[in-house]
């Protein structure tokens, strides 16, 4: 069964930003809402037509919430438990956001376009910003060979909401 990893990389007022892998490999950016937030673990995905989104995935068996599916949208509130994904981080109306949304959903259904389900594995990416710790909260559910996660050298650089951040990139 094809396989997606949602990685939850910020937790900030302006929603829950992540990063979105197919078999491993970083294609694009998601946004949650902070209020509708479900656990991470394993889900199975099944392609719905959805009356607002059209031809879409749905985040199957997560307790007490159904209607997640994959969608566009910048900002938090676009969303009201769904998970949105873009090209890219950004800011949008003086609030942090994720940009170029409806091209990456585009691009995430021809990447699904020859199957009806698959799994998802959401985890987070967890960093005490005052003890400079990093870690996944599910050591085991995450794993990649050509996935790095790097802090930046320069402690200015960021990626999300003007916090100390780190990069997403590609194993060489």
């Amino acid at each position: 069964m094809r396989k997606f990893c949602l990685l939850r990389v910020a937790n900030i007022e302006s929603g829950i930003f992540g990063v979105l892998m197919d078999s491993g490999v970083p294609f694009c950016v998601t946004v949650e809402n902070n209020d509708y937030v479900f656990p991470v673990g394993s889900y199975l995905c099944k392609r719905v037509n959805s009356p607002k989104f059209g031809n879409t995935f749905e985040v199957m068996d997560v307790p007490n919430r159904s209607n997640i599916l994959f969608h566009w949208g910048n900002l938090e509130s676009d969303s009201h438990g769904c998970i949105l994904i873009a090209k890219e981080f950004g800011e949008l109306y003086d609030s942090t956001a994720i940009l170029g949304s409806k091209r990456c959903f585009a691009e995430f259904l021809v990447r699904t376009a020859n199957v009806n389900d698959f799994e998802l594995v959401v985890d987070e990416y967890l960093e005490d910003f005052d003890k400079g710790v990093l870690g996944f909260h599910s050591k085991d559910l995450v794993k990649s060979d050509t996935l790095a996660l790097e802090k930046p050298k320069d402690s200015s650089t960021s990626l999300i909401g003007g916090r100390k951040g780190f990069r997403v990139s590609e194993k060489v």
